[in-house]
């Protein structure tokens, strides 16, 4: 059993949210309305102090990191030199509204903003978490006719061109903050990267577990957001037990393959996957413009020799990658290649944009999200430049060694019983040959936004919808 795991999935049912909003106490009776100019400052300020953020139970705290400012920010963090507690206040300032919170910090945001992001029932829609408000009735140059902060909690404003009036708790405002930042980033759980050496450790939960109720979903989950892999043993080897547990985490997702696989090598479809041939480790779905989020593998049955399964972690890959072959990284990371199914006589899939590169980041935040790799699949490369030709097949050399790397590789034969799932945006998979003989696999997909919206409800809960 995986003992980190299994620790996670007790907790899991205890789980809150890891960025409360911090207690609050009233220490002075809030100031009188003023009707402000535009060109004023008038701060009005009332005593907060805060009490420690709830964390959530899980491995990775959700602690806040030391606030940092760049020499560009737009407004500066103003602290104070003394003891002193003052209250939070805010005030016009170039046309925005500046907001000071108790320890000093300050931050400004743009009226539009504000009246758009309006979360009073009229504008913003509790339940469903959807916007009512009409963005292009705001005026361009809408601006406040009164502005206060009420109760050291909430920062009240009266806009001038309806008369209506927006209320945004101080700790909201901290929380979206923008110019410049407040808020620490939000801490996701932190990847756990592996090789061979997972062989003595495998992230297992129970099937009955997972089938009973939200701690052993629970427990599942983790492992597939932390490892990008996860297995459920004790499954009955019929295909109706493995669709229910698959099930238990979304809808499946259905593909040019069908929506639920039941499958031996008999070349019912145009891929090698239906064959006896070996597989090298590869993810699926390159030629779709959303590759399949998790991919479930079960052995019901299995009379012939050979065929064990192989399991490559993509971003351990990556990640050795990047350290060894910086410009090996960054090829791959930049260079679009593209790809298709063409097999079955009724299909000729390719995506939309048609390339993509091996290596997917976040453009925001630069990190790695996905992993988009099959050799077998990638199309006539006649969208590069003779230069881009030959960096692209020597960073893939790079690539390929690491993945067939002896202490990179996970080997494990499958046997009845044993539920395999594996985040097909990180984990590579592939096959040895296999004998005469029946191998019997059933399996399916999972949307990659139907899984994690799974994860973030059982696994975060209110913590994730309240940021929305």
């Amino acid at each position: 059993m995986f003992p980190r795991a299994r620790q996670i999935a007790s907790k899991a049912v205890h789980i809150e949210s890891g960025l409360a909003t911090p207690s609050i106490h009233i220490s002075r009776t809030i100031k009188p309305i003023t009707r402000l100019q535009h060109s004023q400052t008038q701060p009005v300020s009332n005593t907060i102090t805060y009490g420690n953020p709830h964390q959530i139970s899980i491995p990775a705290k959700r602690t806040r990191s030391p606030i940092r400012f760049g020499g560009n920010a737009a407004i500066q963090p103003n602290l104070q030199t003394d003891n002193t507690v003052i209250g939070p206040s805010a005030r016009i300032e170039n046309g925005r509204l500046v907001v000071r919170f108790t320890d000093g910090l300050e931050t400004a945001f743009n009226m539009i903003w504000l009246r758009d992001h309006c979360r009073c029932p009229k504008c913003y829609h509790t339940v469903t978490k959807q916007r009512l408000v009409d963005t292009f009735s705001i005026p361009r140059d809408i601006r406040p006719s009164t502005i206060h902060v009420e109760n050291t909690e909430h920062v009240v404003i009266n806009w001038n061109h309806d008369n209506h009036t927006s209320t945004f708790p101080l700790s909201w405002l901290r929380e979206h903050s923008y110019a410049p930042k407040l808020a620490a980033p939000r801490v996701t759980r932190q990847k756990k990267l592996w090789g061979a050496e997972l062989i003595e450790n495998l992230p297992v939960t129970n099937y009955e577990d997972v089938m009973g109720g939200d701690e052993g979903l629970a427990q599942w989950l983790y492992c597939l957001d932390v490892y990008g892999f996860g297995i459920v043993d004790g499954c009955p080897p019929t295909p109706e037990d493995t669709e229910k547990l698959i099930q238990r985490i979304s809808f499946i997702r259905r593909t040019h393959y069908g929506d639920f696989w039941d499958f031996t090598a008999d070349l019912e479809h145009g891929d090698t996957a239906y064959t006896t041939m070996a597989l090298p480790a590869h993810t699926d779905n390159t030629y779709f413009t959303d590759p399949a989020g998790l991919q479930v593998f079960h052995m019901l049955s299995n009379t012939c020799q050979g065929g064990k399964s192989l399991y490559v972690d993509g971003f351990h890959i990556a990640s050795q990658l990047s350290s060894q072959n910086p410009w090996a990284h960054h090829a791959l990371s930049t260079i679009r290649t593209p790809a298709h199914a063409a097999g079955d006589k009724t299909q000729i899939i390719q995506p939309n944009p048609s390339t993509f590169p091996l290596l997917n980041l976040d453009p925001t935040t630069h990190e790695l999200y996905q992993v988009r790799y099959n050799n077998d699949d990638r199309s006539i490369l006649s969208n590069l430049s003779p230069k881009e030709i030959e960096l692209y097949y020597d960073a893939l050399r790079e690539w390929i060694r690491l993945v067939r790397a002896p202490e990179n590789e996970l080997w494990m034969q499958l046997v009845p019983g044993r539920v395999v799932a594996m985040d097909n945006w990180r984990v590579l998979h592939g096959r040895s040959s296999f004998g005469v003989g029946i191998r019997r696999v059933a399996g399916a997909y999972v949307g990659n936004d139907d899984w994690k919206s799974r994860m973030r409800v059982v696994l975060d809960r209110s913590d994730a919808r309240e940021r929305i």
